[in-house]
């Protein structure tokens, strides 16, 4: 789990100043970068559920990461979003 966390927190060290970074990738990936942004303990890893198909934002202000919202699901169904 050290080394998984320590290559995700090189790549995001690499993205600062970079603008706008769209990535396709594992849930797992997504668990690390947000364990990273919130510098909570790795085993909490494990206690993070983020849904297939769906977006996680983190920003950064050029030293800080932040969450601003996680696991908000994408749906091809464009009735999905209506109440029933």
């Amino acid at each position: 789990m050290a080394n998984f966390l320590a290559r995700i927190k090189r790549w995001l060290a690499g993205q600062h100043g970079s603008g706008h970074t769209l990535a396709f990738t594992h849930p797992a990936v997504i668990r690390a970068a947000v364990v990273l942004t919130l510098q909570a303990p790795a085993q909490s890893f494990w206690r993070i559920d983020i849904p297939p198909v769906s977006i996680t934002d983190i920003r950064s202000n050029g030293q800080l990461w932040s969450l601003r919202s996680s696991g908000c699901r994408i749906s091809g169904d464009e009735n999905s979003n209506q109440a029933k």
